[in-house]
């Protein structure tokens, strides 16, 4: 008997252990992006997994050509981008699906994944306008974000070794489906080849002072802090967040030979959603 009250005695005590205090939420708060300034917001940005970034691609000239003989039908695609691995200078994976017109002017949608990626010392990009469909390797480029090594050289002395990834065998392999790319991207080489002795095309000159920027932070529009760096491929703009590097927009310059590629390539991040504090 005494044995059993106890036990009693014991339970009674642990529910009232396990009671828990009456309050509101103490988990993440979503980034309040109203009334910071550009320098407060871009040291508040802090990307992680289950982050969307927005972005837009524009077709012209005779980049909407070759966009039209992949299957795009209008002037450019609106692609929704979602982190589902993130470790800031390592590595990333991501979710993307994008919406276009097609040739007939019926709404579409492509979906895919890309892993694989090097955020600590890789001196490439992989440009969305060649992600294939289907979960796909991103060949240790830095994808949409510039590397460690390669924002510190930049910030720091404004100088460094970055491409646009368009000469890598393993995304020219992969475009070689699509004709029209695939001789652009040939042509391209060919240009590459020839002017090589002479000039440096991966060599990247950038500004070290930052710029205000628009963009769109969890609903809200505002501006943040970024630097520009171009070299003969074309121009970027990257947002001066060390831990985030991430290329907001590129801008491609009139290649010889490959010129389609610079109506076909360009792409802007317009929006940044469900960032947290």
């Amino acid at each position: 008997m005494t044995i059993l009250l106890g036990l009693g005695c014991n339970q009674k005590n642990d529910n009232k252990a396990l009671t828990l205090p009456s309050g509101g939420s103490s988990g993440p708060k979503p980034l309040q992006a109203a009334g910071l300034s550009p320098e407060n917001l871009t040291r508040k940005i802090n990307l992680t997994v289950g982050n969307i970034l927005l972005m837009k691609e524009k077709f012209s000239g005779k980049g909407a050509t070759i966009a039209k003989a992949m299957g795009f039908g209008g002037n450019g695609i609106d692609r929704e981008v979602v982190i589902k691995r993130f470790a800031p200078g390592q590595l990333a994976e991501l979710e993307w699906k994008s919406t276009y017109k097609d040739e007939k002017g019926a709404d579409q949608q492509k979906v895919g994944a890309l892993v694989g990626a090097n955020l600590l010392s890789s001196r490439e990009m992989y440009l969305p306008a060649v992600w294939p469909d289907g979960v796909k390797n991103a060949y240790g480029t830095g994808m949409l974000w510039l590397s460690s090594d390669v924002y510190e050289n930049l910030t720091k002395s404004g100088l460094s070794t970055f491409d646009f990834g368009l000469l890598d065998k393993s995304i020219m392999e992969q475009a070689s489906t699509d004709t029209g790319l695939s001789a652009a991207l040939v042509s391209l080489q060919d240009s590459v080849d020839k002017i090589s002795a002479r000039t440096d095309v991966a060599l990247t000159k950038g500004a070290t002072t930052t710029s205000d920027w628009p963009l769109k932070v969890n609903g809200v529009d505002a501006k943040v802090k970024v630097y520009q760096a171009k070299n003969w491929y074309g121009e970027i703009t990257y947002l001066a967040n060390q831990q985030n590097p991430l290329v907001l927009k590129v801008k491609m310059n009139e290649l010889p030979d490959g010129s389609a590629l610079n109506g076909l390539l360009d792409y802007e991040i317009t929006e940044l959603r469900d960032l947290q504090e």
